[in-house]
């Protein structure tokens, strides 16, 4: 008899141990997953990559997607007609629940929450920019767009049309623009992926536009701006390699 009540208690214990685990939610959440343009239009039947360290999961836009929680950054590929229309990384947050859980399951529920993942958690709205820079991603260029206004189409034949051969090719001048303070960071060829990465999750962090764009880059240091809804001044992030950092906007 003292035996069979030993075996109740051990079972009662693993059975608390794995519903304390289960308070803050579970390892896996739904987000909604939207892509457009930097101007504001959507881009619907992307196909979209969200990855972390857990794998990847697919969805095409506008859509919802179960993804595991992970305290490492989302990933978010997109791509239509197999070609790359946007991309943008979202950092994992703590959940508030999390320190409730405590008084519940004690350290070892918070051990549990951390090391599967449960503890964090991202955006469950996720609005993936591309940009109209270049056409990279602007609605007006994607494949299967409606074509573009009747005013704005060249009617004149081709063979009167002459090449300069001065001209810049389309992707330098992309570039060129890119370059140009105020250009969109993610067509910066001087701005690296972890730097941009870092400067996009700080501006998640502030609640602002991840479509950041450049103000200065010299080498590994860099200033970054970009809008935040709902305040008159911009964001300015300042960063030095990957490290990045929000500034005050400077004083007019």
């Amino acid at each position: 008899m003292n035996r069979l009540w030993k075996h109740g208690m051990v079972v009662a214990c693993v059975a608390s141990i794995t519903a304390c685990a289960s308070i803050t939610g579970g390892r896996y959440q739904k987000v909604d997953v939207h892509s457009q343009t930097s101007s504001g239009v959507p881009i619907t039947g992307a196909a979209c990559a969200l990855t972390n360290d857990y794998g990847t999961v697919n969805v095409q836009t506008p859509g919802t997607a179960k993804v595991h929680r992970s305290s490492t950054p989302l990933s978010v590929n997109c791509t239509k007609n197999g070609s790359t229309i946007a991309q943008q990384v979202y950092p994992a947050s703590i959940r508030g629940m999390v320190w409730g859980n405590i008084l519940f399951g004690g350290l070892i529920g918070i051990v549990i929450d951390f090391s599967n993942g449960a503890a964090h958690h991202y955006s469950k709205q996720l609005q993936v920019l591309g940009t109209d820079a270049g056409g990279v991603a602007s609605a007006a260029t994607l494949p299967g767009s409606p074509v573009a206004a009747a005013q704005a189409v060249d009617t004149k034949p081709a063979a009167d049309a002459q090449p300069d051969a001065n001209a810049p090719q389309p992707h330098e001048a992309q570039i060129a623009t890119a370059m140009e303070p105020g250009g969109p960071a993610s067509l910066d060829p001087r701005v690296g992926q972890s730097m941009f990465n870092a400067a996009q999750n700080v501006a998640a962090i502030q609640q602002c536009d991840r479509f950041i764009k450049v103000l200065e880059v010299d080498g590994q240091h860099a200033v970054f701006f970009t809008q935040c809804d709902g305040r008159p001044q911009k964001l300015h992030i300042e960063c030095n390699g990957a490290e990045c950092v929000p500034l005050l906007p400077p004083q007019s």
